[in-house]
């Protein structure tokens, strides 16, 4: 589960900054009849996705996806309780995932995660509602294809990672839970920069000329993050819990390049 980033946050930032939006009217609500959903990863063996009818809508910038999932075998052993990934993919008629949509479908919150995991550690036929949102903002035009084009879909990456109750027995002592909450402050600190860049991107795609004030200061604060979450990912100095973190907060931001 150790990312690196394969995209660095300034340059993440610029292609933000430099990348002009585009409208396009599209449909608001589309219903699909899923049924015998494909799933690949190790959990595969573990969850299905419920056959029925599943209604995705546009909420602002985004692509809001409900899909229910069951348990259908029970999870045994530590370190198999915890889906790392999960991703969407939305397919067209012919079967094949709509391209050039930027970025797949994810888990919406921290609280769609939190299901996927009860899910596992519970009873067969157990089934739960997760929330996938697709998100780029300002991409209308990528927004309005994947309502027009979107026939059916399929589940991937859904693999797993060390459970979080087994950090217990990983590497890191107690010596180092200072280090590990200063490390937690700056994933705070960086979750907070996400934001704000967020807020200044959809600003400047309405045209707000204000918002170019604050690009050198978000440029400098990008590179700052940069190096000092790359070291610390080369020194193996995060916990599971603070790279799966981690990553969620850089998807967060790959969600935000338009």
């Amino acid at each position: 589960m150790n990312r690196k980033f394969n995209i660095t946050l300034a340059g993440l930032t610029m292609i933000g900054f430099l990348v002009a939006s585009c409208g396009e009217k599209m449909l608001q609500e589309k219903t699909i009849n899923a049924k015998n959903i494909q799933i690949t990863g190790e959990s595969s063996d573990y969850i299905k996705v419920v056959d029925g009818e599943y209604t995705l809508k546009v909420v602002e910038d985004n692509i809001i996806f409900p899909v229910k999932f069951e348990l259908t075998k029970k999870c045994k052993g530590k370190g198999k309780q915890e889906i790392g990934n999960l991703s969407l993919n939305p397919l067209d008629k012919s079967g094949y995932v709509i391209p050039d949509i930027g970025t797949d479908f994810s888990p919406e919150t921290l609280s769609d995660w939190d299901k996927i995991k009860d899910l596992l550690r519970g009873e067969v036929g157990k089934t739960t509602t997760i929330n996938f949102k697709w998100n780029y903002f300002s991409r209308e035009d990528m927004q309005a294809r994947i309502m027009k084009d979107i026939e059916n879909f399929e589940i991937t990456r859904a693999d797993f990672t060390e459970s979080s109750s087994d950090e217990s027995t990983s590497s890191y002592s107690d010596n180092d839970s200072n280090s590990n909450q200063e490390w937690d402050e700056v994933l705070d600190n960086y979750e907070k920069y996400v934001d704000e860049y967020i807020s200044f991107l959809k600003k400047a795609n309405s045209g707000d000329a204000s918002a170019i004030e604050k690009y050198p200061s978000l440029m400098e604060k990008a590179q700052e993050f940069e190096e000092s979450l790359t070291q610390a990912q080369d020194d193996n100095s995060l916990t599971a819990t603070q790279i799966k973190r981690m990553a969620k907060i850089q998807n967060k931001m790959l969600n935000a390049i338009n």
